[in-house]
């Protein structure tokens, strides 16, 4: 092992080493994401969030990366669209991709992602519709839809979700960007930025009016 990154046996049989962590959060490091970084295997964390890594998301680290649990590349300046190849990484339980440049829509192959467990994409520059399949990863206990371009309906397979204890969308205000029946977190952007919780404990349909401003509380992982 060495500074940031950790090599483990995958199992008794096997004679080598292989790397399954690389935690290089805020290291100031710049550049693109190697394509070459799908070659490990056996990963099952990578964590680069607070750098300054550019570029875009490689198809091939989604697509090869089968193991992978954890992918944080949080507030980074990261471009373009997250690919679809997302829904081959069976094994991942959190994506943290926000702070980044991202746009396009939300991939609905997230919904393939059986073992999900947090999804955030909030300040990106994402848009359009939030696809109902997101609904499908059963084990979704936490989403951050917010302080992006997303419009529309908070479709109702996410107030379905039987584990969700978080949900936030730009559902605030008096033309909200996007309407949400269940979410407990509502945020609004300028000229007046704030977020309002939104009283979970309350009940799945929690009324505007209940909420009160808050500073926006997330876990730390």
């Amino acid at each position: 092992d060495w500074r940031g990154v950790k090599c483990t046996r995958p199992g008794w049989f096997y004679f080598y080493k292989y790397i399954t962590h690389i935690d290089l959060g805020f290291n100031k490091l710049n550049g693109l994401v190697p394509r070459e970084i799908s070659l490990l295997k056996e990963l099952r964390e990578l964590d680069l969030n607070g750098n300054d890594i550019q570029g875009v998301l490689p198809h091939k680290m989604m697509s090869e990366l089968k193991k992978l649990e954890v992918l944080k590349l949080h507030m980074n300046n990261i471009l373009g669209k997250i690919p679809t190849e997302i829904g081959l990484m069976k094994s991942l339980r959190k994506l943290h991709i926000y702070g980044n440049y991202l746009q396009g829509e939300l991939p609905k192959e997230i919904g393939k992602l059986p073992n999900l467990e947090v999804l955030d994409v909030s300040f990106t520059y994402m848009d359009g519709i939030i696809p109902s399949q997101i609904g499908n990863a059963k084990k979704l206990k936490e989403i951050y839809l917010d302080n992006c371009n997303f419009v529309g309906k908070v479709p109702s397979s996410l107030c379905k979700l039987k584990n969700l204890s978080a949900l936030s969308a730009d559902c605030l205000g008096r033309n909200p960007e996007v309407t949400c029946e269940c979410c407990t977190i509502c945020c609004q952007g300028l000229p007046d930025p704030k977020c309002v919780e939104m009283n979970p404990k309350g009940g799945g349909t929690n009324k505007k009016a209940k909420g009160k401003a808050t500073t926006k509380k997330r876990k730390k992982y």
